[in-house]
């Protein structure tokens, strides 16, 4: 048998009470929480939950990469997944920082572009992704 409908009063009446936000903050209770009331703690995310985040942060990398990447649609799968994966990680105003990169990058000049990426403060922080990435870019 089917679940019945919500009502419209019901969910917002729970909005009332929960409130929004965007951020993950910690409860009355001690508990991770965002959102409208979801408990992370204890709760977490459905898998379902999970892809659709996923499919949309990956839209943003891919946006990313269309506006610092001029020939970014013409890359190939591989160099266009590596750049991806580091605008995935690093986020816009990060990735926009390696000037070098993306100078090479937009001259075709993969093995350089790969080594700047290696010269970063990020290949530091993530330094197995980083050697994975620049093998990927220099193809």
């Amino acid at each position: 048998m089917p679940m019945p409908a919500i009502s419209k009063t019901a969910c917002d009446l729970v909005r009332q009470h929960e409130g929004c936000r965007a951020f993950p903050y910690v409860d009355t209770v001690g508990k991770l929480t965002i959102g409208i009331g979801r408990n992370l703690t204890d709760r977490g995310l459905a898998p379902d939950e999970i892809s659709y985040l996923f499919r949309n942060d990956m839209q943003l990398a891919q946006k990313i990469c269309l506006n610092l990447f001029t020939g970014f649609s013409d890359y190939d799968a591989v160099r266009q997944a590596a750049l991806l994966s580091m605008a995935f990680n690093l986020g816009a105003p990060r990735l926009a920082k390696f000037q070098k990169m993306r100078a090479a990058i937009n001259a075709g000049d993969w093995q350089h572009a790969a080594s700047h990426a290696l010269h970063s403060k990020w290949a530091h922080q993530v330094p197995e992704r980083a050697a994975n990435i620049a093998a990927l870019l220099r193809g």
